[in-house]
């Protein structure tokens, strides 16, 4: 006879194996059905043996609720503990689902199973399972859990160290996440500070580190160690145009920094080869030169920017004509072109410090044109007739002559205010430039007619708008002549104003010097004029007569009369200068003469 005998079962409902449900003996919420139950025994050798049982499950009663059939314990648990599940169709018969509350994620419901996840702390909370099904849900079942923090080994911790990496021979802070005694920190370079915090200084050789350990009762001893890194070069600039160069030597290899607290000089910089900071100051910025190349113009320098190991050092910077000192060594230089004619400027700059003496570093150049011939010429003449009234009348592309660095214009001009008498001219500008009056007269006679003189360095333009500006709106005729000066000035003007009958006769009477050249004006609200010298000297004839103005019947002419003449050497007689009217009526006329004298 066989000494063992195996006995298996199988279970199947309507037909359909479910011998896999039986738990512990049973079927938990087993659903409705016909239920056979076969068994099987063998010894392996005789044929098996079986025996069969028929079980009918009846629906539960319509309307019943889960009931409970088991409670769940109290349970406490550690952070990281494995926990199984709880089958909750060991607590309820007759559910289909459940339900648990409160929603806390250390306890929840997949499917069947109550899970746990003891993952974080849990102070004791109570929860309550609900079995679920079509007619309702059961009275809860209660349990408290609680999942306990994990005891740990206090540790001593560094929360952090600045700068990281530590920099040869800076000073860097440690700080502890403990307070620590002073006896309770070592290192391999002096520490000092209290609490949580120590600072010390880094060696100055990179190739040595920062090491030490820290220890407190109850805590974990911590040792450290912390690499030094190298001090990258860096720049201090000064109010003196000069930087500072630290970390370097000259035997470091090219370096890179940043200049941000000089606007002028602002941005990145390179020390290609800082074996020359052996020697004296580098250039890392060269000077540089800007302004006008005019006589008695002013050329300004921008000192360059110097890099020196030394804080000692000292910059020196001079104009030169040419190759030659000039001896200035201020930033501005006012141009003569006596001497500066023809020749480049520029500014050099040399530095020195305890290393020695740079080289000369030169600016840009800027090259003065050769001086001009002093020369008065009359360039040509505008008008405008505006009907309507406005602050603004432009007498449109008036000519100016040729371009020159040198060059001034003087304006005459000779207005009629058509609509208000008391409109005052307060501006002109000539190409844009705004003029300086030299002379404004408002005719006794008529008030509406003023005459008057400008001047303005205009250096570019052949021609040019010539804009007047009123204080208030009026309507305008104006007629203007515009001389080009070039190293001439004029003296102050003489005015004279009159009513001249048919055939009158304007004068006045002038002291000159040799070389003086004298310019006249007759501007007029009618009638028509001729002017010249009287007698008409040798050597003095007029050279210009302008009469081109617009008109408004017979009522209003703007006439403007333009007369120039030179004194001879050795001539300094009194010059008598005239106009005769021809006109065939009364004429109101201002008459402004002046002499024009070279610039030395």
């Amino acid at each position: 006879m066989a000494d063992d005998i195996a006995v298996t079962l199988l279970l199947t409902r309507d037909g359909i194996d479910v011998t896999s449900e039986i738990i512990g003996g049973r079927i938990l919420n087993a659903p409705a059905g016909e239920y056979v139950a076969t068994w099987m025994a063998s010894d392996g050798v005789l044929p098996s043996v079986a025996k069969t049982e028929s079980l009918t499950v009846e629906e539960p009663p319509s309307g019943q609720v889960p009931a409970i059939i088991g409670g769940i314990a109290d349970r406490s648990y550690t952070v990281g503990q494995s926990v199984p599940a709880t089958d909750l169709r060991t607590k309820f018969a007759g559910a289909t689902s459940y339900v648990i509350s409160p929603a806390v994620a250390a306890a929840v419901i997949d499917g069947y199973d109550l899970v746990f996840d003891a993952s974080s702390a849990l102070e004791e909370t109570s929860f309550a399972v609900r079995g679920v099904n079509a007619a309702g849900q059961s009275d809860p079942v209660s349990f408290k859990l609680t999942i306990e923090a994990a005891q740990q080994e206090p540790a001593i911790e560094i929360v952090s160290i600045e700068p990281s990496p530590l920099v040869a021979g800076q000073p860097f802070t440690i700080t502890f996440n403990v307070s620590l005694d002073a006896n309770e920190v070592s290192a391999s370079v002096p520490l000092v500070g209290a609490g949580t915090a120590r600072s010390g200084t880094a060696p100055t050789d990179d190739t040595v580190n920062v090491s030490g350990a820290a220890t407190k009762a109850g805590y974990t001893s911590l040792p450290f160690v912390y690499d030094v890194v190298p001090a990258s070069p860096s720049a201090t600039t000064t109010a003196d145009n000069k930087v500072i160069l630290n970390n370097v030597t000259p035997q470091s290899d090219p370096f890179s920094f940043t200049i941000g607290q000089h606007p002028a000089y602002a941005g990145d910089l390179t020390v290609a080869a800082p074996s020359d900071l052996g020697t004296g100051p580098v250039s890392l910025i060269a000077p540089s030169i800007s302004g006008t190349p005019a006589h008695g113009q002013k050329l300004t320098a921008r000192p360059g920017l110097y890099g020196s190991l030394h804080s000692s050092a000292t910059i020196f910077g001079e104009w030169y004509r040419g190759e030659d000192e000039t001896g200035i060594t201020s930033l501005d230089y006012l141009i003569d072109s006596a001497v500066d004619g023809g020749k480049a400027l520029t500014y050099r700059e040399a530095g020195t410090d305890a290393s020695g003496t740079s080289e000369m570093v030169s600016s840009n150049s800027i090259v003065v044109p050769s001086q001009q011939p002093a020369s008065y010429t009359s360039a040509g003449t505008g008008a405008v007739y505006n009907t309507t009234s406005q602050t603004q009348h432009t007498i449109a592309a008036v000519p100016l002559g040729e371009a020159n660095a040198d060059r001034f214009i003087e304006l005459d001009l000779n207005a009629y205010l058509i609509t208000d008498t008391t409109a005052v001219i307060t501006g002109i500008s000539i190409r844009g430039v705004a003029a300086t009056q030299r002379a404004m007269q408002t005719n006794g006679n008529d008030p509406k007619l003023r005459t008057g003189l400008w001047w303005a360095a205009v250096p570019t333009g052949t021609t040019g708008d010539v804009v007047i500006t009123l204080d208030k709106p009026s309507a305008l005729i104006a007629g203007c002549h515009a001389f080009r000066a070039v190293r001439m000035i004029s003296g102050t003007p003489v005015v004279t104003t009159q009513s001249v009958a048919t055939g009158s006769v304007l004068s006045t009477t002038v002291t000159t010097a040799p070389g003086d050249r004298i310019v006249f004006t007759v501007g007029s609200n009618g009638g028509k004029a001729s002017g010249g010298w009287w007698g008409t000297p040798v050597g003095h004839a007029e050279v210009a007569d302008f009469a081109g103005a617009p008109s408004k019947g017979d009522d209003v002419r703007t006439n403007l009369y333009i007369g120039t003449a030179t004194v001879a050497s050795g001539d300094t007689s009194p010059r008598t200068l005239s106009v005769t009217s021809q006109g065939t009526v009364t004429t109101r006329a201002t008459y402004l003469v002046r002499k024009v004298t070279e610039i030395a």
